[in-house]
C-alpha cells in the first residue's frame, strides 16, 4: 500500500483481543507468506485532526497465558477535506507525492542555493 508513512508494532498483550475495534475478515496482500493457520486478520480505520491511518492487525491467541501475540502495521495518510471516500484519499496522497512534495523541494533547493551564493559573495 502506497502511503505518507508506515509504521509496525509487534509484541504480546495479557488481555483479550480487542475485537470490537477491527473489522476481521481475509489476509492481507503483505502478510501473503504468512502460513500460520490459527492468526486473525483485522483493519482499523483512525481518522485524526491530520492524518488517517488504516492499521492492520495479526493476532494469534495464547488462550494458555491468557493473552495475544500481534503483528500491527499502519498506513498514514494525510487527510485531505474534499476526499469523500479512501480511494479519493489515495490519489489524494499520490498527487501530493509526485506534484506538490517534488515542487516544494524544487523551490527549497532554489532558496538555498540563493542564501549560499550571496553568504559566499559578502565573504568575498
Amino acid at each position: 500500500m502506497l502511503s505518507l508513512l508506515q509504521t509496525s508494532r509487534n509484541g504480546y498483550k495479557k488481555e483479550d483481543v480487542p475485537a470490537d475495534e477491527y473489522e476481521w475478515g481475509a489476509k492481507p496482500s503483505w502478510m501473503l507468506f504468512d502460513i500460520s493457520g490459527k492468526a486473525q486478520y483485522g483493519v482499523k480505520r483512525v481518522e485524526t485532526k491530520r492524518f488517517v491511518r488504516f492499521e492492520h492487525i495479526r493476532v494469534v491467541r495464547n488462550e494458555k497465558k491468557h493473552g495475544y501475540w500481534f503483528n500491527r502495521k499502519s498506513f498514514w495518510f494525510i487527510k485531505v477535506p474534499f476526499c469523500k471516500n479512501d480511494k479519493e484519499l489515495l490519489i489524494a496522497n499520490i498527487a501530493v507525492w509526485f506534484i506538490a512534495l517534488p515542487s516544494f523541494m524544487r523551490i527549497l533547493g532554489s532558496l538555498m542555493t540563493n542564501i549560499i551564493n550571496y553568504i559566499i559573495k559578502q565573504g568575498t
